[in-house]
């Protein structure tokens, strides 16, 4: 049997955040250790969980997207690993330059709202590696 692959997930809107984890864990090769609705909440989650892939909302309270992505990426680095965990970026916005922010931070997918089932369990499956 494959080891299921982990995710964190942080999004400040409860409903939206509700809803990700339903999807998600249907999805039977999929395991959710935790989400926050916060980005200080989410730092501490990615740190403490070390999940395959973490999810995150680009605007929350406390820290936002960038912010988590930015201080991730530095301590891998200063670790000597990079892009160590996938980050699934997440936002209402459509702007190309959120977009543009996101790939320069060391995001490594974009999905902007609203998105469908499918779309998500897709930008979660770019990171799993076949057996």
């Amino acid at each position: 049997m494959k080891p299921k692959i982990t995710i964190c997930i942080a999004d400040d809107h409860p409903i939206f955040l509700a809803g990700m984890k339903s999807i998600i864990s249907m999805e039977l090769h999929l395991k959710i250790l935790g989400s926050a609705e916060n980005g200080k909440k989410a730092l501490e989650l990615i740190l403490e969980k070390k999940p395959d892939i973490a999810i995150l909302d680009i605007e929350m309270p406390e820290m936002n997207g960038f912010e988590i992505t930015e201080k991730i990426r530095k301590m891998e680095a200063e670790n000597g690993v990079e892009n160590q965990v996938p980050i699934i970026a997440l936002t209402a916005n459509t702007l190309d330059n959120d977009r543009d922010k996101c790939m320069e931070v060391g995001m490594n997918e974009y999905l902007s709202k609203p998105f469908t089932a499918i779309q998500l369990v897709e930008k979660i499956q770019k990171f799993i590696q076949p057996e």
